[in-house]
C-alpha cells in the first residue's frame, strides 16, 4: 500500500465512539488540540472547521461593532467564535452569540437558557449552516438564529424555534438597506450593510 493512501472512513468490526462535551473540554484542556485546530462538537462528533478569510473575518468585527453598545450599557454579553454547551454531546462554535449575564463560572460556555441569538458567517458552509447547524440550534431551542450569508449579501433570520422538528416556524431574509433588531432586544436596531462587507 503507498504511503499516500486513505483509509476508508468506515471500516468493517470497527465501533465509532461518539464523544462528549465534556470529554472535549478536558482534551482542549491538556492541550490534546493545537493551538491552530479549529474544531466542534456536533452530535458527538468532533469536526474540522473551515479556515476564516478577510470578509468572514471582517464580518464577525463588524457583528461585535453593531452590537457594542448593546453589551456596554450591560444588558448582554458578546461571545465571538466561541463554544456554547448544546447538551452532552454538542459544542459548536458559532461565529457570534449573545447572552445573558447570568453569573458564569470561569470555564463555563453559554448554555441554551443563556442564549439571545446564535449568528453563522457563511461562505463556503452556507450549506452546513442551513440545514446541520439550523435543525441543532432549533433542537437546541436556541430562540433566534442568523445566517450571515456572504454569497447573496443577505441576512437570513430564524425564529420561533421547533424542538421536536429540529426546525424553524419563521424564517424571512433581510437586504442590505434594511434594519433588524433581536427578538430579545427589540429596541435595539442595526443596519444590515453595517454587518455585511
Amino acid at each position: 500500500m503507498s504511503a499516500t493512501a486513505t483509509l476508508p472512513v468506515t471500516m468493517p468490526g470497527l465501533d465509532r465512539r461518539p464523544f462528549t462535551a465534556e470529554e472535549v473540554l478536558h482534551h482542549d484542556r491538556i492541550g490534546f488540540f493545537g493551538p491552530e485546530e479549529r474544531i466542534e462538537l456536533i452530535e458527538g462528533e468532533i469536526c474540522g472547521m473551515t479556515p476564516i478569510g478577510r470578509r468572514h473575518s471582517t464580518s464577525v468585527s463588524r457583528l461585535i461593532a453593531a452590537f457594542a453598545n448593546l453589551a456596554g450599557a450591560g444588558r448582554c454579553t458578546i461571545f465571538p467564535q466561541s463554544p456554547v454547551m448544546l447538551g452532552a454531546r454538542s459544542l459548536p462554535q458559532p461565529d457570534f452569540c449573545l447572552a445573558g449575564l447570568r453569573p458564569m463560572k470561569e470555564v463555563d460556555h453559554p448554555r441554551p437558557d443563556d442564549i439571545h441569538l446564535l449568528v453563522e458567517v457563511s461562505e463556503s458552509t452556507l450549506r452546513l449552516d442551513r440545514t446541520t447547524k439550523l435543525a441543532l440550534y432549533a433542537n437546541a431551542g436556541i430562540r433566534e438564529y442568523w445566517i450571515l450569508n456572504l454569497n447573496d449579501n443577505v441576512l437570513e433570520i430564524h425564529t420561533e424555534p421547533e424542538p421536536e422538528s429540529a426546525t424553524y416556524r419563521q424564517r424571512r431574509v433581510v437586504k442590505k438597506g434594511e434594519t433588524v433588531a433581536p427578538v430579545a432586544f427589540p429596541d435595539y436596531s442595526i443596519e444590515v450593510a453595517a454587518i455585511i462587507p
